[in-house]
């Protein structure tokens, strides 16, 4: 199985899994650990602070007759085949991914279960090879309120990362029930809603329009305030280091180089701190080329 997106609810997941249904587990995540993050995400501690998500995560859920593969990356369409398993769990941030996973499974038969958790809601929705997809239900990025304004209870991740859990092992298990499942524990509403095929879905019709590459952003926006990521070509970490520590103060920690501007990561990424896009990519390309 994969996760894919080890933040609130991706970190919990993991664990829940490897209890479960220990085995082969891919670990995949394009962010490093921050100090924030540490109340909600208590599989981390402080001296994980800098480093990759996935290969902390890798570190602290390692076990005897479990493998477990962690990935550095943001998952594109040049790379997702690293996700390729019986199963994959999403607990990614952003539509975009998402959209790229939904094309990616369907070109690969490849059944797995969408869960999102924003302060007191969360939704889980299992996708069946076959039938009705992701973007029948979804069929464009909306904008929506981020993690860093709205919060995510505890409870709220603690439910949706179960839910999610219960869905991934019927699918397993040959089930295919597909349906929405919001709620809402403040008014401890829940909706399961039936979910069919939709006509007019690019996704199902075979449009790789997320897979091919056509609507791949290059910067993009964050769930965080002023913070962009920058996708460049794959770099030396240790060389960058170098290179950067002649201008400015460098720290290096497990799969990244931290500078006060930017975080750079060896697939060549970097999250830059900036107030729009063009001062991200202008950033970008001033240090690093």
């Amino acid at each position: 199985m994969a996760v894919i997106g080890l933040g609130t609810l991706g970190s919990r997941q993991a664990s829940l899994l490897l209890k479960c249904r220990p085995g082969e587990l891919v670990l995949v995540d394009r962010d490093y650990v921050e100090e924030k993050n540490l109340e909600m995400q208590a599989l981390y501690t402080r001296k994980d602070i800098g480093s990759a998500k996935a290969l902390a995560l890798a570190k602290h859920l390692k076990q005897k007759g479990t493998k477990i593969t962690p990935v550095v990356a943001d998952i594109s369409h040049l790379n997702i085949s690293l996700l390729k398993s019986d199963l994959i769990l999403d607990c990614t941030d952003n539509l975009e991914t998402r959209f790229l996973l939904n094309e990616y499974c369907i070109k690969e038969k490849i059944p797995w279960v969408h869960a999102s958790a924003l302060a007191s809601k969360g939704t889980v929705m299992p996708v069946v090879p076959g039938e009705a997809c992701f973007r029948c239900v979804i069929p464009e990025a909306r904008n929506l309120h981020g993690c860093d304004t709205s919060g995510i209870l505890p409870k709220t991740a603690d439910l949706t990362a179960s839910l999610q859990l219960d869905a991934a092992i019927n699918l397993l298990e040959g089930s295919r029930e597909q349906y929405l499942l919001r709620f809402d524990i403040f008014t401890k509403q829940f909706h399961k809603l039936k979910v069919k095929k939709r006509k007019s879905c690019p996704a199902c019709a075979g449009k790789e329009e997320y897979l091919s590459g056509k609507k791949i952003s290059q910067a993009t926006r964050l769930c965080g305030k002023g913070l962009y990521q920058v996708k460049g070509q794959p770099v030396s970490l240790r060389q960058a280091a170098a290179r950067l520590s002649k201008i400015m103060a460098v720290k290096r920690t497990a799969g990244c180089v931290h500078t006060k501007k930017l975080t750079l990561f060896s697939d060549g990424r970097a999250l830059v701190k900036a107030v729009d896009e063009a001062e991200a990519r202008a950033i970008y390309s001033r240090l690093l080329g």
